[in-house]
């Protein structure tokens, strides 16, 4: 219900342009996957970004059908829900909680009525990312409770493809230094410092090497690119920041598309997209499930104050990083 308007969206912005790259390669005598490796080339010796995990959406674009990419978007936000639900279970042993927020995370997508969103395009890089990291910081939280060494290999994988796959996967390491301090508590952090944290080495070592690598093409690179270039005008950064803060909830990108389309277009947009039908069949289904939450009984309810930053910093962070580009501040 949440996301028909997904699935029955075209290709837009970079998916129109990357849903022909195999009539592109075969006009050139060449192969797809030939091409990717040179765009990836180009990328890192043109502007200093290593995002070679990324490119996998021009294989998705070009050898699958559209509704099922679109199906892939959508249900790579079902999945970060799910997952999320998966930490959230782990770290406050909240059965309540858990359920709660996989109910409440498809009302907070922001389906903007002007389509600029990750949510209907852009090769679904956020949604990926930020599923490779919860699956890093979920399989990080495994090991630390079970001991067992495969599930710190798993975490390394996956925090290992995510910080490859987009740069927004940089600032989100401090997930991680949430699950610590959640599963050892502040006390112990203190004292045992290095104890602690060396149980969360092997991802240090990964996001380090991978900083040291994209400094380093940065410096070699022979141009730029506006949305990794910053701009330190404190005027705006402050504004971008909001708006994109305002962006990561779905009312806040409801409200900022009225400074974008005029009423008439925006109520279009929903008589067009999601009928009454829908939206109270959406109404009926989230009013249920809120009820027989209130049946589910806890008997634990811990670090709320840690979930409750996680959340924060989960729009702050990201936020604060786009925030200086100069391609988001214009």
């Amino acid at each position: 219900l949440c996301f028909k308007v997904v699935l029955q969206s075209g290709y837009m912005f970079d998916d129109m342009w990357s849903s022909v790259d195999l009539g592109i390669a075969i006009n050139n005598d060449t192969t797809l996957g030939r091409m990717v490796l040179g765009d990836i080339n180009r990328w890192v010796t043109s502007y200093g970004r290593i995002l070679i995990f990324s490119f996998y959406s021009d294989f998705v674009l070009n050898y699958l059908p559209l509704v099922i990419y679109k199906s892939f978007i959508v249900g790579a936000m079902f999945l970060n829900g799910l997952v999320l639900g998966g930490v959230i279970r782990e770290l406050t042993d909240s059965k309540k909680l858990t359920y709660l927020t996989v109910i409440i995370f498809p009302a907070v997508i922001s389906l903007r009525a002007s389509y600029y969103t990750g949510v209907y395009a852009f090769h679904g890089l956020v949604q990926v990312c930020f599923l490779m990291v919860l699956l890093a910081v979920y399989s990080y939280i495994r090991y630390r409770k079970t001991g067992k060494v495969r599930f710190q290999v798993i975490s390394c994988i996956f925090w290992f493809i995510s910080l490859g796959t987009y740069e927004v996967a940089y600032v989100l390491c401090f997930c991680f230094i949430i699950a610590l301090i959640c599963i050892d508590g502040w006390d112990y952090v203190k004292n045992h410092f290095w104890k602690s944290v060396k149980t969360g080495l092997p991802q240090i070592i990964i996001e380090i090497a991978w900083i040291i690598a994209n400094v380093v093409a940065r410096m070699l690179a022979s141009g730029d690119y506006d949305g990794a270039t910053p701009n330190m005008s404190l005027g705006n950064i402050v504004s971008t920041f909001f708006k994109q803060c305002s962006g990561s909830l779905g009312l806040g990108a409801s409200i900022k598309d009225f400074h974008l389309l005029s009423f008439a277009e925006w109520i279009e947009f929903i008589k067009t997209n999601v009928g009454l039908l829908e939206i109270l069949s959406y109404l009926f289904l989230f009013i249920l499930l809120m009820l027989a939450l209130m049946y589910v009984k806890d008997e634990k309810f811990n670090n709320v104050c840690s979930m409750t930053t996680m959340g924060i910093l989960l729009i702050v962070m990201p936020s604060v990083l786009i925030s200086v580009s100069v391609k988001y501040q214009k």
